[in-house]
């Protein structure tokens, strides 16, 4: 359950969150907010093809449009309690159902909510053109390849039949806790459903271990961000460093501990938000309520709507 495996330890994926993390001050400062989105395109379609060992122009193409649809429709629903929840609903959905196929499902339905989370002031059709061209800078380069018949075979909805309920059942606990967000959690409307999206996986001693660890990290999470803001409260420059490692260290942990991930993500959270000038330590109580929350939510669904043989 909080289990360490200094095996897992990726330093290269800690210097590209890190990376990400100027990337995204960059292209903001230069091009405007609405890039963000664009360096959300291609690093979510670099992901996705980073897992393909014949990397296929078309599918990842179509995870672009697809993506840009999904940013559209982010960001014209972001703020709005009944569009959101119906929206953040079908995202959870398609990407349960989708899940077998590899990360691209997972991906879109998480950065849905990144993009109503991110509350950018930016018009949804240049939001969702900026995703596509970040999309397609992955893209261009790869020339088409057919799929093979052992691919085809292979491929499919990869949500068994003993988990389509819970993957239903999922989505309807994330779009009623969005709702309940907006009436219950100002700051943070997001967050419960977020916890369920992430927590919920397809086994009943994962979902459980995964809620203990985001719980406990949340917990570690709030402390270690009150102690950053805390030092850095008069400057800036350190609050903007801090962030910089504690994205590298998210990631670093990204694998070996999702204790360690989660405490460095709430810090994250809570120094992006010293940053923009919010209160921290209501901020972290949100964030830890919230999280416990929606793990326990998640843990009561995995409970009632897994298969008893593999709960």
């Amino acid at each position: 359950m909080f289990s360490f495996d200094r095996a897992e330890l990726d330093h290269r994926l800690g210097v590209a969150g890190a990376v990400l993390v100027v990337a995204l001050v960059i292209a903001a400062t230069w091009w405007g907010p609405g890039a963000i989105a664009g360096v959300f395109g291609l690093t979510l379609t670099a992901l996705v093809r980073a897992t393909k060992p014949t990397p296929n122009a078309v599918a990842l193409l179509r995870f672009g449009v697809v993506g840009a649809v999904l940013t559209f429709a982010a960001f014209e629903a972001s703020g709005r309690p009944v569009e959101s929840a119906i929206l953040l609903g079908t995202a959870t959905l398609l990407g349960g159902w989708f899940a077998g196929r590899g990360p691209a499902g997972p991906l879109l339905a998480i950065w849905t909510l990144i993009a109503m989370l991110l509350g950018l002031d930016v018009a949804a059709p240049t939001a969702a053109l900026w995703f596509l061209g970040g999309s397609l800078l992955v893209v261009v380069p790869i020339r088409p390849l057919p799929r093979s018949r052992d691919e085809e075979s292979r491929s499919g909805t990869g949500t068994r039949p003993g988990h389509r309920s819970f993957v239903v059942a999922k989505a309807v606990a994330v779009a009623a806790l969005v709702l309940a967000g907006f009436a219950w959690v100002e700051e943070a409307p997001y967050w419960m459903g977020l916890t369920v999206l992430i927590v919920g996986v397809h086994d009943l001693d994962g979902t459980i271990g995964k809620a203990w660890a985001r719980a406990l990290g949340t917990l570690l999470g709030v402390g270690v961000g009150l102690l950053v803001v805390e030092v850095g409260s008069d400057s800036v420059l350190v609050l903007a460093v801090a962030l910089v490692v504690l994205v590298y260290v998210q990631m670093l942990f990204a694998r070996a501990s999702y204790v360690i991930f989660s405490t460095a993500l709430t810090a994250v959270v809570m120094t992006t938000a010293a940053l923009g000038g919010a209160e921290v330590t209501r901020i972290g109580g949100v964030r830890l309520a919230s999280t416990v929350v929606g793990a326990a939510i998640a843990v009561a669904i995995a409970r009632i709507f897994l298969p008893p043989e593999e709960a």
